[in-house]
């Protein structure tokens, strides 16, 4: 269990009986005691609930780049929890700055054992078995939140990409220096960059249908021209960045990204069909 502070509101609320804290003010003694109290009244009330809570597993991060104090003392049932400046939370590594170069060096070093085992095969399988095992070794770990990690610098993301065009060449038995465009056509397989915003893509259809959960459809705003047909029906209202972390977010990058799309994607009425036109369009540019 991790415990999130960011030194900008408080607020708190819980899912699957995992709190999370977001901070909007200045981290100070009364503020640590507050939180302290919160995560008391949590550990009592897993055990009226018969539940374990793990306290040497437990610690709690502080986002952001601010100056903050130099110890800060969070504690459960008076005993302190550690402070990390990363964490693994459901399968993502997560820094206080909110970067992913951490995730991303850790899904180099499964992605490169993955290439190390299809090569090997290679001498024994054929090229369908190949490109089943692409799928079920490496694909999943560039597919999964790839949303929220590849959005990001390019020169952090694209070691990642290397290692994918790399696999697709050992799977269609070429040279190591052949173009790979031609080979992602014919495999019907999307590249790294075009999976990213096809993950995006799927997640601004469902804010669209109104598919989100609540505090991921607030963020969204279809604006009052959607209720008429003018040229900017069916586009999202467009906020501004100050940051270029902010620019990343869904509300910024997503929106712009919709609004990009052509009317024949956008009026597809179901998700299904969305993600095959989506996923046409992309590989016939290759």
């Amino acid at each position: 269990m991790t415990y999130v502070m960011c030194p900008k509101s408080l607020n708190s609320y819980y899912s699957q009986t995992i709190p999370i804290f977001f901070v909007q003010v200045m981290i100070s003694k009364k503020l640590c005691d507050t939180v302290s109290k919160e995560l008391d009244s949590l550990h009592r009330w897993f055990a009226v609930n018969k539940l374990s809570l793990n306290i040497s597993k437990t610690s709690f991060m502080v986002f952001g780049n601010l100056r903050l104090p130099k110890e800060i003392n969070v504690s459960i049932n008076n005993v302190q929890i550690n402070q990390v400046n990363e964490t693994k939370f459901l399968g993502l590594i997560i820094d206080y700055k909110l970067k992913w170069n951490k995730h991303i060096h850790y899904i180099k070093q499964k992605l490169s054992k993955c290439i190390a085992v299809i090569r090997k095969a290679g001498s024994l399988l054929d090229n369908n078995a190949l490109y089943t095992l692409y799928c079920s070794l490496f694909l999943p770990y560039i597919m999964y939140c790839t949303e929220i990690w590849g959005n990001t610098f390019k020169t952090t993301v694209n070691p990642v990409y290397i290692l994918q065009k790399k696999v697709i060449r050992v799977i269609s038995r070429v040279h190591y220096l052949e173009h790979t465009n031609r080979l992602f056509k014919n495999l019907r397989l999307l590249k790294l960059p075009d999976i990213v915003n096809y993950k995006t893509a799927i997640l601004m259809f469902k804010a669209f249908h109104y598919q989100l959960p609540k505090n991921l459809q607030k963020f969204f705003d279809l604006g009052p021209s959607s209720r008429y047909v003018t040229r900017q029906y069916g586009k999202f209202k467009q906020f501004y960045a100050r940051t270029t972390a902010r620019s990343w977010s869904f509300s910024i990058l997503g929106v712009k990204l919709w609004n990009s799309l052509s009317d024949n994607l956008t009026s597809c009425e179901t998700i299904y069909k969305f993600k095959r036109c989506f996923k046409w369009a992309i590989l016939e540019s290759y």
